[in-house]
């Protein structure tokens, strides 16, 4: 998301390809804010963040994304592969709602069972 935002080319031409499938997490959203606030173009990358999210539905994290969170954290700690909370909420919503991640963190995601991802 940071890379559309900061006018990377190879991100925006995957996700305008794309944009009007897209969904955005709740997790994401506020993981995309908190890298606005800390940057030095704040204005700018608010105002793109705010134009790029007409387009995408903003997915919610409810009991179903929450028991897929639980199931996936259950089994990533017991076989001693824990992931950061704010990943499997966002792999969660993934799955939840049977939609692929977009994501550059391939090393993070892929060892994520039932998850689908795509690498722009």
């Amino acid at each position: 998301m940071l890379d559309y935002l900061n006018g990377r080319e190879h991100a925006i031409a995957a996700l305008d390809r794309e944009l009007e499938s897209l969904a955005i997490s709740v997790i994401t959203y506020g993981e995309v804010y908190e890298g606005i606030l800390a940057g030095e173009n704040t204005q700018q990358q608010a105002e793109a963040f705010e134009d790029f999210l007409d387009g995408p539905a903003l997915l919610l994290v409810d009991q179903r994304v929450a028991h897929t969170w639980a199931r996936l954290r259950g089994a990533l700690r017991t076989g001693g592969h824990p992931l950061p909370d704010a990943d499997l909420l966002i792999a969660a919503t993934a799955i939840t709602h049977d939609a692929m991640l977009i994501t550059g963190n391939r090393k993070h995601f892929e060892r994520i069972p039932g998850l689908q991802l795509f690498d722009p």
